[in-house]
């Protein structure tokens, strides 16, 4: 993107000035895609001063996954919240049928019929 508006705004000075513009404009994008890799190289860098060699091995192998891991921890995730669902579609027809169960209770208990009693066959 740097490229095309560096070459875009060089274009106004001739060929010469595109091509100027075009490469600093591509060279101001990868300076600035870079930061990231700025950024690791520096933390990189001061575990190493520190000594931290398991910090250094756990940062390696988090960036060194590979398919086959990120496909098992996705399924992990997609398992775990399977196991969520299957636990709610389960435990919330046991709440109704104990609350229902409460309510006839109470309704018996007043002298009321229960639902489908001998008033309701009429």
């Amino acid at each position: 993107m740097g490229a095309g508006i560096g070459g875009g705004v060089g274009s106004l000075a001739g060929p010469g000035g595109a091509f100027a513009g075009g490469a600093g404009g591509a060279a101001v994008g990868q300076i600035l895609k870079g930061d990231g890799d700025v950024a690791q190289i520096v933390e990189t860098v001061e575990q190493i001063s520190k000594g931290d060699v398991e910090g250094l091995i756990k940062s390696q192998i988090l960036k060194e996954r590979s398919f086959v891991d990120t496909m098992i921890d996705g399924l992990k995730s997609l398992l775990l919240w399977t196991a969520i669902g299957c636990g709610i579609l389960f435990f919330v027809p046991i709440l109704h049928s104990r609350w229902v169960h409460r309510k006839t209770v109470e309704k018996i208990s007043n002298g009321q019929s229960p639902p489908g009693g001998k008033e309701n066959n009429k």
